[in-house]
């Protein structure tokens, strides 16, 4: 929740905690979500094996979960993988995976439809069921095993899970309600936009498209176009179809992404600074009225501010109580005289509100927030207490009494912080620290 005060009055208010991370792998085994997992990790991610069903707890990146659902009954498996997929709700990935056995054993078509049940039908799931680096291959719409067809291999002959077919969609539409679509390898051959455009008309008449992969380079051709379509779906794969598609979801969520300024500071050395960013293409400078912050209800103020934050294209954001262009200073005086109040508290109505907008700012869904950085001790003391944080955990001096911080607890976990005091620092310090930012 948010605490605020005005007019000596402590204002409470509830706030939705959204926890965005990069992947969600749900395996039917413990094994496979490891061997999922691993695979992010090599591409620098931190992954969570997570085996009790408790509330998450752990800073991570990815999480993987084992329903312990390959040979049980078909229900029940659809069953177990909606409960992993509700214990997550609170969270947004961006991607989801389903993770299938790389012989495709289990149940792999009712569990695929719990996920796509469970996302109402708004995912299309993309299955890439090959592992070149194990051995494991689609081609033609057959699985093959170290060069020999599925059902030829000794895997086939499993007497709790026996396989009688090579065939991806026969095995997949197996007590499967979706309907499924093929592709061949050849459709990786017309080029990017050829598959891209294939790949949109198909899916309109298709829940799940099976799509040929040889080699390595031929995953990370369907990962690439995927992501480039933006389109939501369900990663359908042994590991490295995910791997493929969160590595260049990274990639295109960074260029995305955008750092978020709060100035709360109004001494001289701050103006300067803004005045000199403002000249800068990748900055964007937003004045905020704190007189607005002494109304009685400033949620309409805020929703002002967050129509201007995700109406901005630039890549740092920065929101200060300096207008450049008319650089008047609040007169705090009056205020206190008018709420009948000391200056330290109305400086806290203006610090509590800057720091209510920024966490607005963070969880909304249209504006992705990579790094913040605020500027004045109060209006940091103030962020934080509002994010319920623990603590900082204290990573490099940018600059001098400049600190790059992580947090710890609270709502705002994990995210980078960058602090400093509003009178230090030379003219070009909010480029430097946007640059750092930029590397971080």
């Amino acid at each position: 929740m948010l605490i605020y005060m005005y007019n000596q009055t402590i204002i409470v208010k509830e706030v939705i905690k959204i926890n965005v991370m990069s992947t969600l792998i749900v395996a039917d085994d413990t094994t496979g979500a490891n061997a999922s997992g691993i695979l992010l990790q090599k591409i620098g991610l931190k992954v969570f094996n997570q085996l009790k069903d408790v509330e998450l707890k752990h800073s991570c990146d990815v999480v993987t979960v084992g329903t312990s659902s390959r040979a049980i009954e078909s229900s029940l498996a659809y069953q177990k993988v909606i409960g992993a997929l509700t214990k997550f709700e609170d969270y947004r990935f961006s991607v989801y995976n389903k993770r299938v056995d790389s012989t495709l054993r289990g149940n792999i078509g009712p569990e695929l439809d719990a996920y796509f049940d469970y996302f109402k039908g708004q995912r299309k799931c993309i299955i890439v069921p090959s592992f070149p680096d194990s051995g494991r291959i689609c081609n033609s719409g057959d699985l093959y095993v170290n060069d020999m067809l599925l059902e030829n291999t000794e895997v086939a002959k499993d007497p709790k899970m026996p396989i009688t077919s090579s065939n991806v969609k026969t095995l997949f539409e197996k007590n499967s309600k979706l309907k499924y679509d093929f592709f061949s390898i050849s459709k990786l051959k017309n080029g990017n936009t050829n598959f891209r455009n294939e790949v949109s008309k198909v899916l309109e008449d298709c829940d799940a498209l099976i799509i040929d992969a040889i080699t390595n380079d031929d995953i990370d051709f369907i990962a690439r176009n995927i992501v480039e379509l933006g389109i939501d779906v369900i990663c359908v794969d042994p590991g490295p179809f995910t791997q493929k598609v969160s590595s260049y979801n990274i990639i295109k969520s960074k260029l995305e992404q955008s750092n978020l300024f709060i100035i709360g500071s109004v001494v001289d050395t701050a103006l300067m600074q803004l005045n000199y960013v403002n000249q800068l293409s990748n900055f964007d400078i937003i004045y905020v009225d704190a007189s607005r912050f002494f109304e009685e209800d400033t949620s309409t103020f805020v929703e002002e501010l967050m129509v201007k934050l995700n109406n901005s294209n630039k890549k740092n954001i920065v929101f200060a109580t300096l207008d450049i262009n008319n650089p008047q200073r609040l007169d705090l005086n009056a205020y206190a005289k008018k709420l009948n109040c000391s200056i330290d508290e109305v400086s806290d109505i203006i610090n509590y509100g800057l720091a209510r907008f920024a966490n607005v700012a963070l969880k909304d869904a249209n504006k992705r927030i990579k790094n913040i950085y605020v500027s004045g001790g109060d209006v940091s003391i103030a962020f934080l207490n509002e994010s319920k944080a623990e603590g900082l955990s204290l990573v490099h001096e940018i600059l001098p009494l400049s600190v790059h911080s992580i947090i710890v607890g609270g709502i705002n976990e994990g995210l980078n912080i960058i602090t400093k005091g509003g009178t230090i620092g030379g003219t070009n310090t909010l480029e430097e620290i946007a640059s750092y930012m930029e590397e971080i």
